[in-house]
Parts: C-alpha cells; sequence; structure tokens
C-alpha cells in the first residue's frame, strides 16, 4: 500500500480505494448509506461500496492516493462506518488511513492473494466481538493502602527520624513501586477471575499510567455479551470504592487481528 502527501483537488475519478473493513461476500448487497472518510483537500464525498472477489468483499470509498492525516473529524467518520458496518454483519477492521493504489491492487492482492486468510479470520470472529475494560486505582485509596504495610510504615519512621538520607527516601519510593506492582498482580487476578470464563479470548495491552491496573481486550461471543456486561456491573459493585472501571463495547476485534496490509510494514 503506497502513500504520498496529499494535494489540494478538485478531481471526483479517484484511482485509489480507501478500505474500511472486510465483510463476507455474501453481504456485499447490503447498501451503505453512510457518508465516508473525507478526502483532504477535497470538497464533497463518494459514497461506500463494496468490492466483491471470492468469498470475501471490501467495504471501500473511493479516494486519492495520500496520507490521510490523523485528524478526530476524520477518525470519528472511520469509526462510524466500522460500527455501522459491524452492527449488521461480521467485519474485519482495516486500520485508518489505508489506501489501495487502484481497484486493480485491492482485487489482487488482498482480495485474491489473501483469500484463505480472510475467510478463516471471518469465521473465526463469526458473531463475536471486542470488548474493552480499563481499571484504574482511586490514588488516595491505593496510597493510604501501601503506607499502611508494616515495611512501608517502619522506612518513613526511619526516613523520619533522619531527615537528611537521601538513601532512605530512595528507599522508600522503590518500596512504594514495588508494592504498587504487586497491587497490580492482585487486582488484574481478581479481575480477570470475573471476565476471562465469559471470553474466548483476552488479551492485555500495555500499562501506561500508574494507577492504571489492567488494560484488557476480551473477544466475547454475542450471545455472552450481556453476561459480561453484568460481570462488569458486579465487579464495579465490589471495587467502585478502589477502582474506576472504564467499559467500551461492542467494538471491531482490533486486538484480536495481525492482518497486515501495508507493504511497506511487512
Amino acid at each position: 500500500m503506497s502513500e504520498v502527501a496529499s494535494t489540494k483537488t478538485k478531481n471526483r475519478t479517484f484511482k485509489g480505494r480507501y478500505l474500511y473493513c472486510f465483510i463476507d461476500a455474501a453481504n456485499a448487497n447490503q447498501a451503505f448509506d453512510i457518508p465516508p472518510v473525507p478526502v483532504p483537500g477535497v470538497e464533497g464525498n463518494n459514497r461506500v461500496y463494496t468490492v466483491v472477489e471470492g468469498k470475501v468483499a471490501a467495504v471501500v470509498s473511493n479516494s486519492p492516493v495520500v496520507r490521510y492525516p490523523v485528524t478526530r473529524p476524520s477518525l470519528l467518520a472511520h469509526e462510524r462506518i466500522l460500527e455501522y458496518v459491524m452492527q449488521r454483519m461480521t467485519t474485519l477492521p482495516v486500520k485508518y488511513g489505508t489506501v489501495a493504489n487502484s481497484e486493480a491492487e485491492l482485487r489482487n492482492d488482498m482480495l485474491l492473494a489473501r483469500q484463505e486468510e480472510l475467510v478463516a479470520l471471518l469465521e473465526r470472529f463469526r458473531n463475536r466481538v471486542e470488548v474493552s475494560v480499563k481499571a484504574l486505582w482511586q490514588r488516595e485509596r491505593i496510597f493510604g493502602e501501601i503506607v499502611q504495610q508494616p515495611h512501608i510504615a517502619e522506612l518513613k519512621a526511619k526516613a523520619a527520624a533522619n531527615p537528611q538520607s537521601q538513601n532512605d527516601m530512595i528507599e522508600i519510593g522503590q518500596a512504594v513501586e514495588r508494592a504498587l506492582e504487586e497491587a497490580r498482580e492482585t487486582d488484574t487476578a481478581r479481575i480477570l477471575a470475573y471476565l476471562s470464563p465469559l471470553a474466548v479470548e483476552v488479551k492485555l495491552n500495555p500499562i501506561t499510567l500508574e494507577m492504571l491496573v489492567i488494560n484488557a481486550a476480551f473477544l466475547v461471543d454475542n450471545e455472552r455479551e450481556a453476561e459480561f456486561d453484568q460481570a462488569v456491573n458486579a465487579l464495579d459493585d465490589e471495587f467502585g470504592e478502589r477502582l474506576t472501571l472504564k467499559y467500551a463495547g461492542p467494538l471491531p476485534p482490533f486486538n484480536f487481528m495481525s492482518l497486515n496490509l501495508n507493504k511497506e510494514e511487512e
């Protein structure tokens, strides 16, 4: 998939194809009455439609071959189309900004060359959705628990008796960091004990914030989504004074896909 710098144009005959997702060819005749991602530097919109090869179809709109800027309106437009399609059929999402150089490239290098892989992925995610769960500690609550631990309380008393000692302060900081990690492991295990039995697969994403306990994606059968919702509510009831839960879904299964369509990234 090549990309070049965008240029301002009013040309409505675009050779490129902007990709949103892949679906079963059997669903390709459904109408997609939704506006596409805005084209950089171009007024107006192209329609969203399908390109079919074999058992798979791509949901696309015509596009110049450009590098799409990451803007909130464009990201929301891309997500809105994915949501629209996902509500109606099994969907393999494609990351924002993916453009095929031509319809021929889309057909030959993706739909035909990757046919077996795409069919297998569609089957894997059939009647399943992704849901996201993040849990964050209440800062005052977790630090209040940690400073009451005997070892840390002892270190604090030692530092108070010798306020000039930098080594004591460093030791306290290291002890608090270890205690946070131990608490994270314990709380993560408790959360997963609630939710993992209801999921087909679980993916733990990196911890990027000090107060973040867990950042997880769950692949859930459609028929168990309501049960999963209830489990999240039960978690909130039990840990609400200690944790803030952030729950999102249903979502396309981005976290469980490894489909790479960009040649320069392979």
